[in-house]
């Protein structure tokens, strides 16, 4: 490309748009600026006007926008654009007495963040994000060149600070810088972090030559006039380092050095903290942070009258009076001076050689990555202050894995107290370990008192609770003073849901006293001991549940009463129990009493046993053997008549072996109390022997169930007096031999009638006969008697020989009818009456 070697003419005029409406008698005059713009600063630029009149309406002027255009060479313009910020009446001019001159300070709108000074919480956001978010709210432009990625940010705190300090010292801790490009109508800012954001101002402007300065020579061509060089030492290594709680052994430390450094002896930077919790972002960190050395090891300076350099160009200087490694440069800094050159003369003092525009300048290597200067200081809190605790509505408590909470700040006016009010903070303890140590989480609504951790406002640690009226301690004070100890709250409960332990140490009433609000365990891995010198009182409303794995051993040294109301079980699932008492053991039961077991009870006295009922003794078991010489029933009368009366006889020296029976008792004749015996469960008897009873009254036997009776040998029954059997429903009588029914007379009263099947012979014998009404059938019939009298019915004999061995055959009143092969009749007489 062509060099820039035009000549500028003296008679440019800069124009001024300034948005004041002004008869033409009472336009302002641009006379000169003078100002400075550099790399991440705010311009600013002071104009000088003249203008006839001496009332100017300043503060119309004041915050409305103003550019000044600056005639290029080549064609086209140069704007320098800004707000106008400060009006200054300076009086008379000099050399004008007509004309009256005004001074004008101009700054971008970037300039209207330093005026503020808020407290505000970003969460979740990173650098950029927060940069545009808040620029937006100011509807500043912006123009973002930016290259690298940028981490996200947790939390992060404008505190105690204007809105331009806040992103300025976010823009320095990231490396990002800004310039600003002007036009007309405003100007924008630029974000850079790389040389790749930088270009020429324009075409015209991307090679600028080097034009020696010689005197009585005039300045008619725009170009670079001085040109120097500096270099510098710079450190030669840079550290940083940082903690997070949740790698506690993590090596965060990061360092990153300077080959090209100058330093001899040791030039190391080592900062704490590092504000990072991640080894990749602690080195892009120390990276920025050796690039903003290294930017500073060759600076360029120089004057020149080429109206398109400015802060954030880039050009190519030829014929380079000291050639560098690059010929690129950036332009970092730059010092305007612009004249209006037709009112201007040697006796206002400006040289007539001298152009419209002149600039001091600072640059850079182009192929630098130039980072800023870390000038904006970090804020710093003075001092612990308090926060409330929050969190989501419906909640009363709310935290995390590490017992971290919310927390809504005095000083925040933007957040809503939930659970987006603050990042997680953490809470300190009086104990903290690994599993061990004390705990408790600050509650909804409470309030803590925060500190923070190296005086960052980004890192709040809660360090304490304190009360206020809305929450006042748990017990009355000053009248509680006295008491110190512990309370909790159900949580969602009310004022009487708590837990609580406490010492009270007022005088004469010193006491500790817990409370559960519902369960209360208490583990002891070794022994627990408890001493009470006075008395012990408990109350258990509910059921109690002991479980001893060892033996269990229990001294009372003074008398022991127990009283249960509603009875007691007791239960030894294995092994036995044994009582040793050394005095006396007296029991009174007023309902049942009833002992079980599965094996013998046996009971042994030194001397007596006495068992005494208004009722009867009762005996319920498989066997019972009866040992001793004697036993006695009513045995506290004092008639020894009556006591002989119920001895009951003892099977003594017996073995339940040969024991065939149990000998309930052995009475006399005349008893005065009879002796019952009652089987509460079923009876088998087994006799070797023989059994033999004697029942000297009447016997009843009562079976509510069926009898059956299995006897291999005879059975006989012997009744003196009259013996009856009756069977409300049938009666069945087998028997595999002979029925014999010996009696002087039979008599059958039968209802309705008899039927005898016989498989041979049916034989009916007696002196006298007399059938109503007999069938025979089938069968061999044989009548041998003295008479057989028939009558009033009939006697039907159907396929049977009938054999008739009588005396006399009477029949009458009936009628005969004989269906068979034969009739035999042998009779001494038949008589038959028709």
């Amino acid at each position: 490309m062509a060099s820039h070697t035009s000549d500028y003419r003296t008679d440019v005029r800069i124009i001024a748009h300034i948005p004041l409406n002004t008869s033409d008698g009472d336009r302002l005059y641009f006379r000169k600026l003078t100002g400075s713009e550099s790399l991440s600063q705010l311009y600013q630029f002071k104009v000088e006007f003249l203008c006839t009149r001496n009332d100017l309406d300043m503060k119309s002027l004041l915050g409305k926008s103003m550019a000044l255009e600056i005639p290029l060479a080549q064609g086209g313009s140069r704007f320098l654009h800004g707000d106008i910020t400060r009006i200054e009446y300076i009086g008379h001019h000099l050399q004008e007495e007509n004309d009256k001159l005004y001074i004008l300070t101009l700054h971008p709108s970037l300039w209207y963040l330093t005026q503020n000074r808020d407290c505000r919480i970003w969460q979740g956001q990173s650098v950029p994000d927060i940069i545009a978010a808040l620029l937006a709210e100011y509807h500043i432009n912006i123009e973002n060149r930016l290259s690298s990625h940028y981490r996200q940010w947790e939390y992060c705190v404008q505190y105690q600070e204007s809105a331009f300090d806040f992103i300025s010292r976010l823009m320095e801790h990231e490396g990002i810088y800004y310039y600003f490009s002007h036009h007309e109508k405003g100007h924008t800012l630029i974000l850079a972090d790389s040389p790749n954001a930088h270009r020429p101002f324009n075409d015209d402007y991307a090679h600028i030559p080097y034009l020696a300065a010689q005197p009585g020579v005039v300045d008619h061509q725009e170009g670079i006039m001085c040109w120097s060089t500096a270099q510098e030492i710079t450190p030669r290594v840079y550290t940083l380092d940082d903690y997070d709680f949740r790698k506690p052994r993590a090596h965060l430390l990061e360092v990153c050095s300077n080959p090209a450094s100058f330093a001899v002896n040791k030039a190391d930077v080592f900062e704490w903290p590092g504000r990072y919790i991640d080894n990749q972002h602690g080195q892009f960190y120390a990276q920025i942070r050796q690039q903003a050395f290294e930017a500073q090891q060759q600076q360029m300076y120089g004057n020149t009258t080429a109206c398109g350099l400015a802060p954030g160009c880039t050009f190519t200087l030829q014929n380079n009076p000291c050639p560098p490694d690059t010929p690129s440069f950036l332009v970092t800094h730059a010092e305007y001076e612009l004249y209006d050159c037709t009112l201007y003369d040697e006796s206002n003092g400006i040289p007539q050689d001298k152009g419209p525009f002149r600039a001091a300048f600072h640059a850079v290597p182009a192929d630098v990555v130039w980072r800023p200067q870390r000038i904006t200081p970090w804020p710093k809190t003075c001092g612990p202050q308090t926060a409330e605790v929050a969190g989501p509505a419906g909640e009363s408590i709310w935290t995390d894995k590490y017992g971290r909470v919310k927390l809504k700040f005095r000083w925040d006016r933007y957040g809503q107290s939930d659970d987006r009010s603050s990042c997680w903070v953490r809470v300190s303890s009086s104990w903290a370990g690994w599993k061990y140590g004390s705990l408790q989480i600050p509650r909804i609504g409470e309030e803590v008192v925060v500190d923070f951790i190296n005086g960052d406002p980004d890192r709040p640690l809660v360090t304490g609770r304190v009360y206020n009226e809305e929450c006042m301690p748990p017990w009355q004070l000053p009248d509680d003073a006295t008491r110190m100890g512990f309370m909790s709250r159900s949580k969602k409960g009310g004022v009487e849901n708590a837990s609580f332990l406490f010492l009270e140490d007022a005088p004469g009433r010193e006491s500790f006293t817990m409370h559960a609000e519902r369960d209360m365990n208490i583990s002891v891995e070794h022994d627990k001991n408890i001493t009470v010198d006075g008395v012990l009182a408990q109350e258990i409303k509910g059921e109690t549940h002991l479980k001893h794995h060892g033996m269990c051993n229990t001294l009372k040294m003074m008398p022991d009463m127990q009283t249960f109301r509603l009875g007691k079980t007791a239960i030894i699932a294995a092994g036995g129990r044994a009582d040793f008492i050394a005095g006396g053991k007296y029991e009174r039961v007023h309902g049942k009493s009833e002992t079980q077991a599965s094996q013998s009870i046996s009971q042994h006295a030194g001397e007596n046993i006495s068992h005494h009922a208004r009722g009867n003794i009762l005996f319920d078991a498989g066997k019972q053997i009866i040992y001793g010489d004697s036993l006695y029933l009513n045995k506290e009368s004092s008639d020894a008549d009556n006591q002989a009366q119920n001895k009951l006889t003892t099977l003594q020296g017996l073995t339940p072996e040969e024991v065939a029976d149990q000998k309930a008792s052995e009475q006399q004749q005349q008893q005065k109390i009879p002796t019952s015996v009652i089987y509460k469960k079923g009876v088998s008897v087994e006799i070797n022997g023989v059994d033999q009873q004697r029942v000297d009254k009447d016997q009843k036997v009562e079976i509510k169930g069926a009898v059956t009776r299995n006897i291999a040998g005879s059975w006989q029954e012997h009744v003196k007096d009259n013996l009856k059997i009756q069977a409300d429903a049938d009666a069945h009588l087998n028997c595999g031999g002979e029925v014999c029914i010996e009696t002087k007379d039979m008599v059958h009263k039968i209802e309705g009638h008899i039927e005898t099947h016989a498989g041979n012979t049916l034989t009916v014998c007696g002196t006298t006969e007399s059938v109503n009404m007999l069938n025979y059938t089938n069968s061999s019939v044989a009548m041998k008697n003295e008479g057989v009298v028939m009558s009033n019915n009939m006697l039907n004999i159907g396929n049977t020989t009938l054999h008739m061995s009588t005396s006399t055959l009477s029949l009458s009143m009936g009628q005969i009818n004989i269906n068979a092969v034969a009739l035999s009749l042998s009779l001494s007489g038949l008589s038959i009456f028709i």
